[in-house]
């Protein structure tokens, strides 16, 4: 039998045999893997669950060092927490600013046409707080800005529970953010350079692309990588000849009035700091009105966001706290401190939660952490088998689409034997890791997978007697 068309296809479907291949087995080593962190965490938890004793947060008696203890109650800190950048202080248990840019973002979606896929990108923009690498755009003239901010964290060197002091990592585990309202107060402490380009915006700070200035660019020459802050959908390079928009006319190219008067209907304005971009017509009317506010009530008032649209580019900067609040812990007294638990099992035993929870609360959250993450998983350790058995299975129905009749029922048998099959090694290799642990639910998933590779076998030979009748 000959084959005229379709042969980049079967190629395909016979490289896919090595691919196949490696996702069983790495589905498989995954399985393996998250039983086995499943059965070690739940033995530590039972192993605690058996030792740990609940505790006064106002005393570290040193009868209980060493061992497993619950503690639960307010925390406190002294530290006052500050971003100089932008001239915030809280005092609080942690601060963090997150800084949002208004970007492109690149969907890509293929279609199968024939033996051939076709690729189709859209495009949109969004508020991220991650830089999007439009360098890696299809389309080269969507290009994003460099972000004039980076998001940054702060955490208090000292935490107080009662009479402990809590760890590092235990400081950063206390996660009750809640956002701090920017208002008045906050813009009235900003930098100089900052009340030039910051508005107030629904408690956040917001700066309009053409506000900001951006960082310098590489010493070594290279352009960023992720393009001009006014590329894009929303602005286009002004024609060979002409002025930008918005800047002053060409006879005043600097923006900072220079010799003579300034331009009939502009404003006066002062002399701009060297370095400093052109002033706009817009800053310009802004800059006027500031100041003549602050000649009548003393300060300059607070501007505030109003346009609907955001543009490519422009930036809302947000800051969020953690305040002093109550925690229950789970952990080892080590003097005023506390350490983790180390189980016989090999794994640790430290934890955290903000709010009031007795000892046997904490350990059946924890459970219940582990029985998520194990399903989580093994869902994921089953797809992973299911892809690869379809892949390995493939070059056999690919062959039969050219018999007809056969294709189809070998197309549905190919499908049906690579669900049945990854489930059945799913089941064993799970049932292998609980054998010691829990024999009966053990025996139970081998009777299941057993029933699974019968019923497969069934199905296939009912189906291949149907096609002969």
């Amino acid at each position: 039998m000959e084959f005229s068309t379709g042969s980049k296809s079967r190629g395909c479907s016979v490289a896919a045999l090595p691919l196949g291949g490696l996702l069983v087995l790495g589905s498989i080593y995954l399985l393996q893997w998250n039983e086995g962190r499943a059965v070690r965490t739940a033995l530590g938890l039972g192993e605690a669950a058996a030792v740990m004793i609940s505790v006064e947060a106002g005393e570290a008696s040193p009868a209980n060092e060493g061992k497993l203890v619950h503690v639960s109650g307010d925390t406190a800190t002294e530290a006052v927490l500050a971003d100089e950048k932008f001239n915030i202080s809280a005092n609080a248990i942690q601060l963090r600013r997150v800084v949002e840019m208004y970007q492109w973002r690149e969907d890509k979606r293929e279609e199968k046409e024939g033996d051939r896929k076709r690729t189709y990108y859209t495009y949109d923009q969004v508020w991220s707080d991650r830089p999007i690498d439009s360098s890696r755009f299809n389309d080269t003239s969507k290009a994003n800005p460099r972000f004039p901010f980076d998001s940054e964290s702060w955490a208090a060197d000292a935490v107080e529970l009662g009479a402990f002091e809590l760890s590092e990592s235990q400081i950063r585990r206390i996660d009750a953010w809640k956002p701090l309202e920017l208002d008045e107060t906050h813009w009235r402490k900003l930098p100089a350079e900052l009340q030039q380009t910051a508005k107030l915006h629904e408690g956040k700070y917001y700066i309009p692309v053409a506000k900001i200035v951006q960082p310098p660019e590489p010493e070594n020459g290279e352009p960023p990588a992720s393009g001009d802050p006014t590329s894009g959908e929303n602005s286009e390079p002004p024609a060979t000849g002409d002025p930008p928009s918005g800047d002053p006319p060409s006879g005043d190219p600097t923006g900072a009035g220079g010799a003579g008067d300034p331009p009939s209907g502009d404003p006066p304005s002062g002399e701009p700091a060297a370095g400093d971009p052109p002033a706009t017509r817009e800053e310009l009317d802004e800059r006027l009105q500031r100041d003549l506010q602050t000649d009548l009530q003393g300060d300059p008032p607070v501007p505030q966001h109003t346009d609907a649209e955001p543009r490519l580019g422009d930036v809302r900067v947000r800051f969020e706290v953690v305040y002093p609040t109550k925690v229950s812990l789970l952990a080892v007294q080590k003097g005023d401190s506390f350490i983790p638990f180390a189980t016989q099992s090999g794994t640790q035993v430290d934890v955290l939660r903000v709010g009031e929870f007795t000892k046997e609360q904490l350990i059946d959250q924890e459970k219940a952490a582990n029985t998520m993450l194990t399903w989580i998983l093994r869902g994921v350790g089953w797809f992973l088998s299911f892809i690869g058995m379809l892949m390995f299975l493939a070059p056999v129905a690919k062959m039969a689409e050219y018999i007809p009749l056969l294709g189809k029922i070998v197309g549905t048998g190919v499908l049906i034997l690579g669900f049945g099959l990854s489930v059945a090694a799913a089941l064993i290799t799970i049932a292998i890791a609980w054998v010691a642990y829990r024999p009966v639910l053990a025996i139970s998933l081998l009777v299941v997978a057993v029933l699974a590779i019968v019923l497969i076998v069934w199905l296939l030979r009912s189906r291949n007697a149907a096609a002969k009748g």
